[in-house]
Protein backbone atom coordinates (compact mmCIF):
# COMPACT_ATOMS: atom_id res chain seq x y z
CA UNK A 1 0.00 0.00 0.00
CA UNK A 2 1.43 3.24 -1.05
CA UNK A 3 1.18 6.07 1.37
CA UNK A 4 2.56 9.95 1.60
CA UNK A 5 5.79 11.02 2.85
CA UNK A 6 6.69 11.35 6.15
CA UNK A 7 5.46 14.51 7.46
CA UNK A 8 3.47 15.17 4.24
CA UNK A 9 0.24 17.11 5.64
CA UNK A 10 -3.10 15.34 4.40
CA UNK A 11 -6.59 16.92 4.75
CA UNK A 12 -9.35 14.26 4.28
CA UNK A 13 -12.61 15.59 3.35
CA UNK A 14 -15.21 12.75 3.47
CA UNK A 15 -18.83 13.15 2.05
CA UNK A 16 -21.58 11.75 4.48
CA UNK A 17 -25.52 11.90 4.14
CA UNK A 18 -25.95 13.04 7.52
CA UNK A 19 -23.66 14.45 10.61
CA UNK A 20 -23.57 11.43 12.65
CA UNK A 21 -22.20 9.21 10.21
CA UNK A 22 -18.56 8.45 10.29
CA UNK A 23 -15.79 7.74 8.38
CA UNK A 24 -16.32 5.11 6.04
CA UNK A 25 -13.92 1.47 7.81
CA UNK A 26 -12.00 1.94 4.40
CA UNK A 27 -11.17 5.52 4.81
CA UNK A 28 -10.26 4.66 8.89
CA UNK A 29 -7.76 1.68 8.09
CA UNK A 30 -6.23 3.67 4.74
CA UNK A 31 -5.76 6.85 6.75
CA UNK A 32 -4.01 4.63 9.99
CA UNK A 33 -1.76 3.08 7.69
CA UNK A 34 -0.47 6.67 6.37
CA UNK A 35 -0.41 8.26 10.08
CA UNK A 36 1.28 4.82 10.56
CA UNK A 37 4.09 5.70 7.85
CA UNK A 38 4.84 9.37 9.24
CA UNK A 39 2.01 11.41 7.40
CA UNK A 40 0.11 14.16 9.43
CA UNK A 41 -3.66 13.58 8.45
CA UNK A 42 -6.38 15.50 9.72
CA UNK A 43 -9.66 13.91 8.51
CA UNK A 44 -13.59 14.95 8.86
CA UNK A 45 -16.75 14.42 7.55
CA UNK A 46 -18.81 16.89 5.57
CA UNK A 47 -22.39 16.60 5.15
CA UNK A 48 -23.42 16.79 1.50
CA UNK A 49 -24.91 14.91 -2.09
CA UNK A 50 -22.54 13.13 -3.83
CA UNK A 51 -21.56 15.82 -6.46
CA UNK A 52 -19.85 12.66 -8.93
CA UNK A 53 -23.38 10.98 -9.45
CA UNK A 54 -25.19 14.11 -10.53
CA UNK A 55 -25.70 14.43 -14.24
CA UNK A 56 -25.76 18.53 -14.37
CA UNK A 57 -22.85 20.46 -12.28
CA UNK A 58 -23.70 20.67 -8.59
CA UNK A 59 -21.73 22.20 -5.60
CA UNK A 60 -21.23 21.10 -1.81
CA UNK A 61 -20.91 24.50 -0.10
CA UNK A 62 -20.09 22.95 3.27
CA UNK A 63 -17.04 21.03 1.47
CA UNK A 64 -15.94 24.51 -0.14
CA UNK A 65 -15.49 25.73 3.70
CA UNK A 66 -14.23 23.00 5.01
CA UNK A 67 -11.52 23.23 2.45
CA UNK A 68 -10.87 26.75 2.92
CA UNK A 69 -10.69 26.66 6.31
CA UNK A 70 -8.39 23.78 5.79
CA UNK A 71 -6.18 25.84 3.46
CA UNK A 72 -5.88 29.08 5.92
CA UNK A 73 -4.56 26.61 8.72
Amino acid sequence: MVAPAAGSRVDWFELVATPERELAPSSQQLLAHWRDAGAVVKAQTVVGEPFWSTPEISCVPALLEATSRSLDE
